[in-house]
């Protein structure tokens, strides 16, 4: 039965949340699953009276600021990093729903499994994840001096134990990340790839041996078994073995060079000039290609956690592309932010896609408005703030003047759109 907001649900709730888990989900599970998903989620555990007592939906989306659709995206990554576990309950006149919640893993599992931290690498980028590993995980200090201590059994007589019945043992509860990682991993097509890879020497038993590390990469960077073996190819040492490590260290810089994504099928008609550089460049291209050329005027570059950031926005279809360049530029460029993250990217994305903006001229009437509201409400807001319904959290950027550009800021834009044009059509000469 279709999921409604009229639905109750109750929560299950195995263990409070300790500082520890607290520190884990901020800094570890936060970059991977959002602002959103960690609200949710701490909505959930957090949940007051007892386990047997139903709730309601509507009060819970409209306590953690979220629409429906929003709310169901939230839970779903929470089931998929193993934090809950929903469960629907069919009744005569409809459905109620059971949401078991689960710990986060401890920072040592969660840091020592391979596809988390390839998966976090990539989100947060090498250097911040390699501050972040060092801060989470201080270097043990090993301690000097020979082990004197006991054994168990040096301890306890093991002929205690000759006249202890059978016991049960307690199942203890953990947190269900594995399982959720597991049940939804996808496999490799190891025949055909032994046979595409037999001129090349590698064998099938050496493909069971790199299999968990070649399923991460077909994960991380999205490959079918055609695509990974072509990378395997030309990272084949002599001993016909894979160099795992020269593949990762390719597929980084392949990612992070692969700044546009084109349609090849079918030819674009270049749009129309508006009389405006910013839009016209906004229509013409692609956002990778967009942010690039705007990092390029600054001496940056688009880093992989960004490009992985903008292509999800892509895939999730409901701006297009134009009005995602114009997010772009008013983070990068106006804001002058040097690091776009994943959850402001999509916080942006979000709201403007609420405000159903379709062309760049939708986006500067946008925010010209909401700016002027600004204005017009900051001195009123006092006297009657506490009489306003609570309302959604908007992103930095909302609050960021972006309507007046000084000759400065002008001259700096004409310049850098006047060397994209250039280098566009350096492009499409060769």
């Amino acid at each position: 039965m279709p999921f409604s907001l009229n639905h109750k649900y109750k929560t299950i709730i195995h263990e409070q949340l300790k500082p520890q888990d607290l520190q884990v989900l901020t800094n570890l599970y936060l970059p991977l699953i959002g602002t959103e998903a960690l609200t949710l989620y701490l909505a959930l555990a957090n949940t007051l009276g007892n386990e047997s007592e139903m709730h309601s939906h509507i009060t819970l989306i409209d306590r953690v600021g979220l629409s429906g659709q929003r709310f169901l995206q939230a839970r779903e990554k929470l089931e998929g990093f193993g934090l809950v576990k929903s469960y629907e309950q069919t009744l005569t006149l409809g459905s109620q729903w059971v949401y078991e919640i689960f710990l986060p893993v401890s920072k040592q599992n969660f840091l020592s499994d391979k596809l988390l931290v390839k998966l976090l690498k990539l989100f947060l980028g090498s250097d911040e994840f390699e501050i972040l590993r060092a801060q989470m995980l201080p270097k043990y200090q090993p301690i000097t001096g020979k082990n004197v201590s006991k054994g168990f059994f040096d301890v306890v007589n093991e002929d205690n134990f000759k006249t202890v019945d059978e016991v049960q043992l307690v199942e203890p509860v953990q947190a269900p990340l594995k399982e959720a990682i597991t049940k939804s991993t996808p496999q490799l097509d190891l025949d055909l790839m032994a046979e595409l890879l037999q001129s090349f020497g590698v064998d099938k038993t050496e493909l069971l041996k790199q299999q968990s590390d070649l399923l991460i990469l077909k994960q991380l960077y999205a490959l079918d078994e055609i695509a990974l073996v072509r990378v395997i190819q030309g990272n084949v040492s002599a001993n016909h073995t894979i160099d795992l490590k020269q593949i990762e260290k390719q597929l980084t810089v392949d990612f992070q060079k692969q700044q546009t994504v084109e349609n090849t099928t079918q030819p674009q008609t270049p749009p129309k000039s508006t009389g405006n550089p910013l839009v016209d460049k906004a229509n013409q291209m692609g956002p990778l290609e967009f942010l690039a050329d705007i990092r390029e005027q600054t001496g940056g570059i688009v880093t992989a956690s960004e490009q992985y950031a903008i292509e999800q926005l892509m895939r999730y279809d409901k701006l297009p592309k134009a009005v995602i360049n114009m997010e772009l530029y008013v983070l990068a460029v106006k804001e002058k932010r040097t690091n776009l993250s994943k959850a402001l990217l999509e916080a942006t994305y979000t709201d403007w896609a609420q405000a159903k903006l379709k062309t760049p001229a939708d986006v500067i009437k946008y925010i010209q408005e909401r700016d002027q509201k600004i204005k017009t409400s900051g001195t009123r807001r006092g006297s009657y703030a506490k009489q306003l319904p609570p309302r959604e959290t908007k992103p930095d950027w909302d609050n960021q003047p972006v309507t007046v550009v000084s000759e400065k800021e002008q001259a700096n834009l004409d310049a850098m759109l006047a060397n994209m044009a250039a280098k566009r059509k350096e492009k499409e000469g060769k």
